[in-house]
């Protein structure tokens, strides 16, 4: 299933799921869409808390869309009470959102694998993505088996489709 961050489930009023990370995604795996000296621009952690790293004028930016394959493999001691799920929290310059890319009520086997595409539309480039998991409580505990986040690279389309072994048709 794709979800897009622009049709994710909000949350309900005054409410947001707590969040715990699991792991930051590499840069590496989405700076190469938003050009060379992507890295650079970037700002630095101290100067987005502080409010110092934004563009004030949104209009301005180029608006992006990124998509990305995920899966987690949880192994838990004790059955959770409430349902499990699993975000990508991403920031780019209109600030930092969470996008649910799949939930899940563990059975009696106590691990669960929680997987999907999404689709990320973004303002101004990404600073930061990162895994993370929600609806497990302090006191009951898990093991992170195999976490994988990866953009899906857009396939190459063919100048011509020929059939093999098939030549083109001789000039006289």
């Amino acid at each position: 299933m794709t979800q897009s961050a622009d049709t994710m489930s909000k949350p309900t009023a005054g409410h947001t799921p707590v969040l715990k990370k699991l792991a930051n995604v590499p840069v590496s795996e989405y700076s190469d869409v938003f050009g060379k000296g992507f890295a650079q621009r970037k700002a630095s952690p101290m100067r987005r808390l502080l409010g110092l790293g934004r563009d004030s004028d949104l209009s301005s930016l180029k608006t992006y869309r990124v998509h990305f394959n995920a899966a987690l493999w949880l192994r838990f001691y004790r059955l959770p009470v409430n349902p499990v799920g699993f975000w990508l929290e991403y920031e780019d310059a209109t600030g930092v959102k969470n996008l649910l890319v799949d939930q899940v009520k563990v059975q009696d086997a106590g691990q669960v694998m929680l997987a999907g595409q999404v689709a990320i539309s973004l303002v101004g480039g990404l600073a930061s993505v990162r895994a993370c998991c929600s609806g497990i409580r302090p006191d009951e505990h898990f093991r992170v088996e195999e976490l994988f986040v990866q953009r899906q690279q857009p396939l190459p389309t063919p100048a011509r489709s020929h059939a093999f072994g098939a030549r083109s048709p001789k000039m006289r």
